[in-house]
């Protein structure tokens, strides 16, 4: 599954942001078509059989978006689109890569603005592995993302707190995201980043199942508690309530059935 971000975005790299002009000469001239050209926030690429790694430091060289790899990126792309967001064409270049977009503030009344790339490796096991001196130069602003007008950008955000190293911090925002952002599918991928804490926060997901205004979402919440918070009384009284009165009949099916499962455990 890839992975966007939200997280992911949106969670690191074998070179990080920042080209070193004296390395430039050094990179192995492309030999098929290489085209790479930004204006403003505006990517237009032609390529053919060009490796993937140089069309990103060509974006980073182009836009001053800094890079962050984990490791090195073999594959040779074609790929041809024009006057595409920087968003929209690095999207289309990475394809099943899975990524994440940081963003910070570009000041007072202006939105939040791309600032660095960060490729994933083919493993979420290597994103957890990187030591200290490994962090990228360039960090996010994570409440400059959660922040932004842009649904889109927001669920970037959230996945990049999935993936960080301040778990601390990171579940503080990912709970204010469940209790305000207002798009379903950025309170959802929060939710999902929640699963990655161990002991998973009974708190929030007890007052998203019984408050939340998408079923799906109440349906998810529900899951999890099922799952990883069997034997709490809180639970229990949560799955009694959404199997009695919830609004929606799959929520309430489902609350019936875990409670009925949730009972078996404590015999």
């Amino acid at each position: 599954m890839r992975l966007v971000g939200l997280l992911f975005v949106t969670l690191l790299f074998s070179s990080s942001g920042g080209l070193d002009p004296a390395r430039a000469e050094e990179e192995p001239k492309p030999e098929g078509v290489f085209v790479v050209k930004v204006e403003g926030a505006r990517l237009t690429m032609r390529l053919e059989g060009i490796p993937l790694q140089m069309a990103l430091k060509a974006i980073e060289r182009e836009s001053g978006v800094a890079l962050a790899l984990l490791e090195p990126l073999t594959e040779e792309v074609t790929i041809a689109f024009d006057d595409l967001s920087l968003e929209q064409g690095l999207r289309r270049l990475l394809g099943n890569r899975s990524y994440i977009l940081f963003y910070a503030a570009a000041g007072p009344g202006h939105p939040a603005a791309l600032r660095q790339v960060k490729v994933l490796p083919k493993g979420r096991e290597g994103v957890r592995a990187q030591g200290p001196s490994e962090q990228p130069r360039v960090m996010p602003s994570r409440q400059a993302g959660l922040g932004d007008p842009d649904p889109e950008r927001r669920m970037e955000a959230v996945m990049a707190l999935a993936v960080g190293e301040e778990l601390g911090q990171s579940l503080d925002l990912l709970i204010e995201v469940l209790k305000q952002d207002k798009d379903n599918d950025v309170r959802e991928a929060a939710l999902n980043a929640l699963e990655s804490f161990d002991p998973i926060p009974l708190d929030p997901l007890l007052a998203v199942a019984v408050q939340d205004k998408s079923p799906s979402i109440r349906v998810r919440a529900l899951t999890l508690l099922g799952e990883r918070g069997a034997g709490d009384p809180r639970v229990k009284t949560a799955l009694q309530r959404a199997a009695t009165s919830d609004p929606d009949r799959e929520v309430m099916e489902l609350a019936s059935s875990l409670l009925e499962g949730f009972d078996m455990q404590k015999k």
